[in-house]
């Protein structure tokens, strides 16, 4: 069991694999608990642990003396339910949705990335979180969580956890914080709904919003272009000595490389002739995060939600950009993947917006 454990590092999703090697024993359930909470390495000392002597051998009793406090889920629905609580996420959305035909991933998983659902996650002397997925979010479940936390927001605060690329989170010690922070994941998909529409290419310059319009990949700016045969020959691996080498022959002077860092978004690198929003500089830009970037503006969602989509497409998109008092411009998001071609670890993108262009 232990070197199973060791083998779902290298399954796509670790939870899944174990419901499927271990089908409905008791202990694998909780197994995949412990997996989905992301302690695989508690899960396996575990499993050490009840090998060992002197030691209870239900591997249950061990995995829940060692991976905390037992821990309750509901789910915030799109039809504006908040669920009863459950001890297993996974099993919990089985139950209430049934295991779809042909569904190739968990159910918990396609509850918030295909259904908009959003899972809390509480227990007894243990903070609450809140997980949901930005490009699918729904309005039902953010209702029916706010109108939860009416009655059950906890006074040390919660934990919005939000899937962009990756995990990102957001600590909350109040009710009204987290709405805030759960009306700019909505503006995330609401840049996503929007985009497939088509805008005013000429635009007032005066408005000072920030709009974005979806295009087909055979309108990326050209800056992007020598990239995409790359990116098309590694199949999205791009691994790091890869990008420094891209970098060194001055292919990302409009490119900049994005991604999740210690829980944030974060802007890892921009090219020298990239265009800054305004009022910035390469050296405040890099390792910002960039949801707080003009946020008035809804600048840094918008770009946030051109990452987003590219991850939950693991494909390259385009959109045209139009900054109030700027320039448009065009630009491609490619999803980097690790290097078994499963989770999106990155975001390259490069535009034609110069900083030797004139504001409009």
């Amino acid at each position: 069991m232990a070197n199973l454990c060791l083998v779902a590092r290298a399954a796509s999703d670790p939870a899944a694999f174990m419901v499927e090697v271990f089908g409905d024993e008791p202990w694998a359930r909780e197994l995949g608990v412990a997996v989905q909470r992301r302690r695989l390495s508690e899960a396996e000392l575990a499993l050490f642990a009840s090998r060992s002597e002197g030691v209870r051998r239900d591997p249950v009793d061990v995995l829940r003396s060692l991976t905390g406090p037992v821990r309750r889920f509901r789910y915030a629905t799109d039809g504006g339910v908040v669920t009863a609580p459950h001890p297993c996420p996974e099993e919990a959305a089985l139950r209430l949705l049934g295991i779809p035909e042909g569904m190739n991933q968990p159910a918990s998983e396609h509850a918030m990335r295909d259904l908009g659902w959003i899972l809390i996650e509480d227990g007894d002397h243990a903070p609450l979180m809140i997980h949901c997925n930005a490009v699918a979010v729904s309005d039902g479940a953010c209702e029916s969580l706010m109108a939860w936390l009416d009655r059950e927001m906890p006074s040390g605060g919660a934990t919005l956890r939000v899937f962009i690329t990756d995990w990102v989170d957001f600590h909350c010690s109040t009710r009204y914080q987290i709405l805030s922070e759960l009306n700019r994941v909505r503006e995330i998909r609401h840049h996503i709904t929007q985009a497939d529409r088509a805008i005013d290419r000429s635009g007032d310059s005066a408005r000072n919003v920030t709009v974005s319009e979806r295009l087909g990949l055979s309108e990326a700016p050209a800056s992007g272009a020598a990239f995409l045969s790359i990116w098309r020959e590694a199949g999205g691996i791009v691994d790091s000595e890869l990008i420094h080498r891209v970098i060194q022959a001055s292919l990302f002077e409009l490119g900049g490389v994005f991604g999740v860092k210690d829980h944030q978004f974060r802007v890892e690198f921009v090219g020298a002739k990239l265009r800054l929003p305004q009022g910035m500089t390469r050296d405040q830009i890099m390792g910002h995060d960039l949801l707080e970037i003009q946020p008035s503006r809804g600048f840094g969602t918008m770009v946030a939600s051109h990452f987003a989509l590219a991850a939950h497409e693991r494909a390259p998109v385009v959109h045209f950009v139009r900054v109030a008092g700027r320039r448009p411009y065009r630009r491609v998001s490619f999803p980097i993947f690790d290097r078994w071609g499963r989770k999106v670890v990155a975001i390259i993108g490069f535009s034609d917006a110069r900083n030797t262009e004139r504001d409009s």
